[in-house]
């Protein structure tokens, strides 16, 4: 909502004030995080200590909270913040992470805004009171013409994916506020003029980013829309009657039915999709990197796109380049973690199909080697293996395939009422005679970890605990490059010769994707079908490359399903 001008100089801005603040500013917080006592919402602590110094924050300050450590910063120490995106208190559509977590400069993020959030930050500024330390007694009406004045003065970052038009001529707000009132979260007057909230207690308020909330809740929603799944699966499915009060003829609450009850031919089977992030730009398919969206959320990529820092438990992040065949080799270093925090991670390879909110290891599409007690994980069952290591080792990881090399499968990722499934080409799994993983610490082998592995596509892959910090290095120039190693660098992934498909496999690849292309309309309209849906527009179909060394790239096919919306 910037002009192009104001914004190209407000870029500019702040990357001069980012660069002066990240060399004088501090890396290291001057208080333990770890030893601050927080309320349930994790809004407050009680010992009155945020943002780089541990200043004092009243609730009505303009602060930013980082989506690594989940501290607040005061908005007037943040110094990626420009006075031209008109940052107000309370406001949520952001991204954000601090100096500390990123290593250097902080990254901000402006995000669409829904209205329902509009509003409240504009409430919870008019009813301010006591020097912005609290929002005063409750059901202290608000006129709504004096909210939309308020967002209307206040026009900037807090409105962006927004126009003028929806809030002065749609009335979006006024809307919004009959919504919100309908659904208990305030207090409508009789004359639909005033609102007042129904409570002003902090532990009430919605003070979260919209991203940090999403993120936090994010397994948890995927568990309660699958359960959903499963119940709303046994209704009557199509219109008529909804029940007590129900007119007849209207829409029934109908979602997929689960997994397990969707017909699909018998070369293909449905499984539950990896949670990866979608709304991040491409990446260059001819350098091997890690993976932007094949990542969980709570892992932070630094701008190397090398190096990785964890938050809380266990997540994963792996890299764009799969190996299918031949023996390749990595090494990343580990640094020493954020905070001084009891940090830990686990080194090795996974599948596509790898959990990333799970660790390397967790299930039979990972293996991995683990930092403490230098054990290995594969299917959640360890074992001694190695030695420990810690900050300041370099670990190298080499996969050897065997015969046959991977086996790579057609996949078809189909998205079902907001949870998305993959409708995959049945492959027997096999094993890859004569296959091995082995790790080695600063040079020296820890010996073979694992042997006659899956025959699958593997890519470089990590779990971080807590603030663990790791730095990846794909080659050609290793830190310790094992004596006699015959392993080609993992950045060759992206040239590789030998994992190119030959003009033989071309034609066969082209000729299976065609029936591929053709088998898959029918499975998704059997799974609408299945579903009770109505086709087309509860179905979103899209085809993943998953081919040798090929980076990640989707690719939506507009003529599989007819009139897809």
């Amino acid at each position: 909502n910037l002009s192009v001008a104001q914004a190209h100089t407000s870029h500019a801005h702040t990357a001069q004030r980012t660069a002066a603040h990240s060399m004088e500013g501090p890396l290291r917080l001057p208080y333990k995080l770890d030893a601050l006592h927080w309320d349930p919402q994790h809004h407050f602590n009680s010992q009155n200590r945020y943002g780089y110094a541990g200043r004092s924050r009243k609730l009505g300050d303009a602060a930013l909270q980082c989506e690594t450590c989940m501290q607040w910063f005061l908005a007037r120490d943040v110094t990626c913040l420009a006075p031209e995106l008109k940052f107000v208190s309370f406001q949520r559509n952001y991204r954000f992470c601090c100096r500390v977590c990123t290593g250097k400069e902080e990254l901000f993020e402006v995000l669409t805004n829904t209205w329902s959030s509009i509003a409240l930050t504009a409430i919870y500024n008019l009813l301010l009171v006591d020097g912005n330390a609290s929002l005063g007694e409750p059901k202290r009406w608000v006129a709504i013409d004096t909210i939309e004045a308020w967002v209307k003065e206040h026009w900037g970052s807090l409105t962006h994916g927004r126009n003028l038009p929806q809030l002065l001529v749609n009335k979006a707000l006024p809307k919004c506020l009959h919504h919100a009132h309908s659904n208990g979260e305030l207090m409508l007057s009789q004359d639909k003029t005033e609102v007042s909230l129904r409570s002003t207690a902090p532990a009430k308020l919605k003070l979260k980013p919209l991203m940090n909330g999403t993120v936090a809740a994010g397994a948890a929603m995927q568990q309660k829309r699958e359960r959903e799944l499963v119940g709303n699966a046994k209704r009557k499915r199509g219109g008529g009657s909804g029940g007590r009060g129900g007119k007849k003829g209207s829409d029934s609450a109908v979602t997929a039915a689960p997994a397990q009850e969707i017909k699909l031919p018998d070369k293909y089977r449905l499984v539950s999709a990896p949670r990866v992030e979608q709304q991040h730009a491409s990446q260059d398919a001819c350098v091997v990197q890690l993976s932007r969206s094949a990542r969980a959320p709570q892992i932070v990529l630094r701008d190397d796109m090398r190096s990785a820092v964890g938050h809380k438990g266990y997540r994963m992040i792996r890299a764009t380049h799969g190996v299918i065949g031949g023996s390749w080799y990595f090494e990343v270093r580990v640094g020493a973690p954020l905070n001084g925090e009891d940090a830990h991670l686990r080194l090795g390879w996974c599948t596509e199909m790898g959990e990333l909110q799970a660790p390397v290891g967790y299930d039979k599409n990972s293996y991995s080697y683990r930092d403490i007690n230098g054990s290995k994980f594969h299917e959640s069952i360890g074992s001694d293996y190695g030695e420990a290591y810690g900050p300041g080792d370099v670990i190298g990881c080499q996969l050897q395939m065997g015969e046959p090399a991977a086996a790579v499968r057609q996949r078809q990722r189909v998205l079902i009422k907001g949870v998305e499934y993959i409708v995959e080409e049945e492959v027997q799994r096999t094993v890859s005679k004569g296959s091995a993983i082995t790790f080695y610490k600063n040079g020296v082998s820890q010996g073979v970890a694992f042997a006659d592995v899956w025959a699958e596509v593997y890519y470089p892959a990590v779990s971080l605990y807590k603030g663990a910090l790791v730095t990846f290095n794909f080659g050609p120039d290793f830190a310790f490059a094992p004596p006699g190693l015959d392993a080609r660098p993992c950045c060759e992934l992206a040239i590789a010769e030998e994992s190119a498909p030959t003009a033989a496999d071309a034609r066969q690849a082209s000729s299976s994707e065609d029936a591929m292309f053709a088998d898959a309309s029918s499975a998704a309209h059997s799974l609408v079908a299945s579903a009770g849906l109505a086709a087309p527009a509860a179905v979103e179909c899209g085809v993943q490359s998953v081919g040798i060394g090929a980076s990640e790239e989707h690719t939506h096919v507009d003529a599989l399903m007819a009139d897809v919306d």
